[in-house]
């Protein structure tokens, strides 16, 4: 009885601990497979798995007992292998998840969707341009992204006013330079509206207007007609195919490209074009967007709230005891040409009403480098700063300072030599 008692009261063995001397019919339990990483530390909870293992599953006691160990020593783990690692809050017996592939579709009473069609990034610019003109010379410009006649009417209207920097300026600039005179004959290139020849036709002078864009061409013509003779013209071209267009050599005393070499993508070939219309000693005045601070998406302007730099400096100025802020320019990308997509109008929401040009950054060099090629020397160049007023505010001062000293535009004045 007494060893009855003793059996019946002996505590029986579990998967979480066993007895030193358990018996050889006790089930092992398979140590789990664990990756290196999945260790949660000396201290990290675990939970053991109650399903034995097949008597003849290998055991790892050591290993798994050294990959857990919190460096304590217990012959218990000697014997017995690391328990199976579970989440904490995981249940005994969790549901296995299996991923089901969605077979959710479309009711066959939903509206089909067309792809889009992106237009050529050539022919982006113009691609809604009336197909009424078939010309060869307007087939050019429609299928080109540097047209702005689409824009005819909106540039048209935007030259209209008397305090553009167009009018206040580039004008006074460009007939000091270029002297139009009775007698003269001046070829303007990518002329667009007529707005210079306007000025050059008023002087006494000839002029040859070339433009890709028909739709400013024909506004040219229109606004111009009470003035033109019969030795002016306006001709619809590209301005690297002028000679193909019926201009002849050495036929021009002057050329002026005024704020459209940006967005002539050949203008190398444009160069040579010009400089084989030009007389020997004929001038070639090129209008630019300042290359080196006014770069396409790669340059910015940056208020400067500490000021500016020691005594003597020109962003030096003190208000009310301060040093007042100032502007700068913030040039991103220079040496590398571009080709960048412009908007036309950016803060216009309606995409129906959206249209882009394209516009190529190169830098001083390039333009120099072309010249050169094409047989002309640079007699000088003129950097233009804005005549706009600043706005009151606590940035005026900074704004009319940053006026001043960084300029808008570049004038290149060349000579064609013999």
């Amino acid at each position: 009885m007494e060893n009855n008692k003793f059996k019946f009261n002996k505590p029986k063995s579990t998967s979480r601990s066993a007895p030193r001397g358990a018996p050889s019919s006790a089930p092992r339990i398979a140590p789990p497979r664990v990756s290196r990483g999945m260790s949660n530390g000396p201290s990290a909870p675990f939970r053991s798995s109650s399903r034995p293992s097949p008597r003849s599953a290998p055991r790892s006691d050591s290993a798994y007992s050294s990959s857990y160990s919190d460096g304590r020593s217990s012959s218990r783990s000697s014997l017995r292998p690391a328990p199976r690692i579970a989440p904490a809050d995981a249940p005994r017996i969790a549901p296995r998840i299996t991923a089901k592939a969605s077979i959710r579709v479309a009711p066959d009473s939903a509206p089909r969707i067309t792809p889009v069609r992106i237009p050529n990034k050539a022919s982006n610019a113009s691609m809604k341009m009336s197909s009424k003109n078939n010309s060869s010379n307007h087939s050019d410009s429609s299928s080109n992204s540097t047209s702005w006649g689409k824009e005819a009417d909106w540039y048209d209207d935007y030259l209209h006013d008397d305090d553009s920097y167009q009018k206040q300026i580039i004008m006074p600039n460009l007939l000091r330079i270029i002297n139009p005179t009775p007698g003269k004959k001046i070829l303007d290139l990518a002329c667009g509206q007529g707005l210079f020849s306007e000025a050059i036709l008023e002087k006494g002078a000839n002029v040859t207007g070339v433009d890709i864009s028909e739709e400013l061409i024909n506004i040219a013509k229109n606004r111009l007609k009470n003035i033109i003779s019969k030795d002016d013209s306006f001709i619809v071209s590209p301005a690297d195919k002028i000679l193909s267009a019926g201009i002849k050599e050495a036929t021009c005393d002057s050329a002026i490209c005024v704020l459209a070499a940006q967005n002539i993508k050949e203008f190398d070939v444009a160069v040579k074009e010009t400089s084989k219309v030009l007389k020997p000693k004929g001038k070639f005045v090129l209008v630019l967007n300042h290359p080196c601070f006014r770069i396409p998406k790669n340059s910015d302007w940056h208020f400067d709230a500490e000021g500016g730099g020691p005594e003597g400096d020109p962003s030096y100025i003190m208000t009310n005891g301060r040093k007042a802020g100032r502007y700068g320019r913030v040039i991103y990308s220079y040496m590398s040409e571009g080709e960048i997509k412009i908007d036309m109008h950016p803060g216009e929401q309606d995409r129906r009403k959206k249209s882009y040009t394209t516009s190529f950054h190169r830098s001083m060099q390039i333009y120099s480098k072309w010249l050169a090629n094409a047989g002309f020397a640079i007699l000088r160049i003129e950097e233009w700063v804005s005549h706009k007023k600043s706005n009151p505010g606590s940035r005026e001062s900074a704004d009319k300072r940053a006026k001043k000293e960084i300029p808008l535009f570049m004038c290149i004045e060349a000579v064609l030599m013999d």
